[in-house]
């Protein structure tokens, strides 16, 4: 995250909030960074310096003018004029930040000894939307076999460990204390 590309990002979401379009545009900045990502031939095409200016606002106004929001895609071509498209993936990052923040989701990685049930994430993510009163929750799930059994969640700096090896790891501590 850089300031540049959080200010983009900014200016896009203020817009977004104030035409009620937070979503559309995130789904819009999330589509052209992964075309931006994946796509090495437009990105060599837009860096050449043998084509012009003109000449690369009308391929991205062909390829994305009626695909994209109207916000989306002239934010588009002030990174172009700016020469600032490869911040775009960043700009995407950032403003996903701050939708996130607006609709007040809980990031929470959960982790477990083996791959989890749907229905356990799902269990574990709901508690942890109610303890929180969060919106939404955005769950990443892990795998680490040393926790023996039970889970793990995190959740910003705070580690809730239900694992055998975090119980084992305490009652050593308790024992070696006494």
């Amino acid at each position: 995250m850089s300031l540049i590309s959080e200010r983009y990002a900014a200016a896009l979401f203020a817009i977004g909030e104030d035409k009620k379009k937070i979503d559309a545009l995130s789904e819009d900045l999330s589509f052209l960074s992964e075309i931006w990502n994946s796509q090495p031939d437009l990105k060599g095409y837009l860096r050449n310096p043998r084509k012009s200016p003109k000449e690369k606002e009308k391929a991205l106004t062909n390829i994305f003018a009626s695909q994209v929001d109207a916000y989306a895609f002239q934010l588009l071509l002030l990174l172009l004029r700016k020469d600032r498209l490869d911040l775009l993936p960043e700009i995407c990052s950032d403003f996903q930040r701050m939708r996130e923040d607006s609709q007040d989701i809980l990031h929470i990685t959960i982790t477990t000894a083996k791959e989890a049930e749907p229905d356990t994430i799902r269990k574990i993510s709901d508690r942890f939307q109610k303890k929180y009163s969060a919106g939404g929750v955005r769950v990443t799930t892990k795998v680490d076999p040393s926790l023996i059994g039970g889970v793990q969640v995190q959740v910003g700096d705070t580690l809730y460990d239900d694992s055998v090896k975090g119980k084992l790891k305490a009652l050593q501590e308790e024992l070696v204390s006494h």
